[in-house]
């Protein structure tokens, strides 16, 4: 009897970084890791990514990623080239990458590199009550609207 073969798990690391400006140096913010396996569709990956490097405090959502800034590199040999992780493209070269790695039964750890995410705040509900008493001389009784905005 054949066991039922299964898709390793790869943990990346993430590095956020941000991008010098004229009056300080570059900055790097360390965090995850987070776990996928080969099999992992390319929307899972950065729901993952994403709320493993969301701040605190703020939604993690994939339209947070900055994708032309993202990046993968794997971190045996310490010398290896970042390589652009944009695209379903770059996913699935990535995949393609681990894959091999993994028959060769070689080191699969990887660190993703990729700006701060932008700061999307939770969505908050927001109950306003508008009291109109414009037509209560007219023996009406007194409106009350209720207006629900989602942010």
């Amino acid at each position: 009897m054949k066991k039922a073969k299964t898709s390793p798990e790869i943990n990346p690391y993430i590095n956020l970084v941000t991008p010098a400006c004229t009056a300080k140096l570059k900055t790097m913010d360390a965090r995850g890791p987070f776990f996928f396996t080969l099999d992992t569709t390319h929307d899972k990956f950065l729901q993952s990514l994403a709320a493993c490097s969301a701040y605190q405090n703020y939604a993690a959502t994939i339209t947070s990623i900055n994708r032309a800034k993202l990046f993968w590199k794997q971190n045996v040999p310490a010398n290896n080239a970042p390589k652009p992780l944009a695209n379903a493209q770059g996913f699935r070269a990535m995949i393609r990458k681990l894959a091999e790695l993994t028959s060769k039964n070689k080191d699969k750890t990887l660190t993703l590199i990729l700006p701060p995410l932008a700061k999307v705040a939770k969505r908050v509900s927001i109950l306003i009550f508008i009291f109109s008493d414009l037509q209560s001389h007219l023996f009406f009784s007194p409106t009350i609207w209720v207006l629900v905005v989602e942010m």
